[in-house]
């Protein structure tokens, strides 16, 4: 019945101005910030012979387990103290990707998400034994 004429002009005068443009800069710089911080957490706390690269312009980091990893064991561990995490399985429709994982990055950096990611690093070595 009504259009929301101030918030379609708000709206408008953002984008006239420039104002996306600037936005867009500044959470794509605080998401790769993001993604960084996550890696360099997974590189201190994962074992040696987990492997991952930098996604250019992504927020998830996909992780080569070790060889004697198991994704979905880590999963199911990993829910039991709420950390979520996604194993290489759920993404092939054969058993490909069975010692890795996809960690989403989407989240501001924390003491909570550096704790989650430690515990993954000790739930991955503990498979080992």
């Amino acid at each position: 019945m009504a259009s929301p004429t101030p918030q379609q002009y708000v709206l408008a005068r953002f984008l006239a101005e420039g104002s996306m443009d600037r936005y867009l800069r500044l959470l794509r710089a605080g998401v790769h910030n993001q993604v960084l911080k996550t890696a360099l957490a997974v590189r201190e706390s994962f074992p040696g012979e987990c492997r991952f690269s930098i996604p250019e312009g992504g927020i998830m980091l996909w992780i080569e387990l070790p060889p004697w990893a198991n994704g979905i064991r880590l999963y199911e561990q990993a829910l039991k103290y709420c950390i979520s995490i996604v194993p290489g399985q759920a993404f092939s429709t054969t058993s490909r990707y069975g010692n890795y994982i996809r960690i989403s990055c989407t989240s501001p950096y924390s003491d909570r998400i550096e704790k989650a990611i430690g515990k993954l690093g000790e739930l991955i070595c503990a498979q080992k034994t």
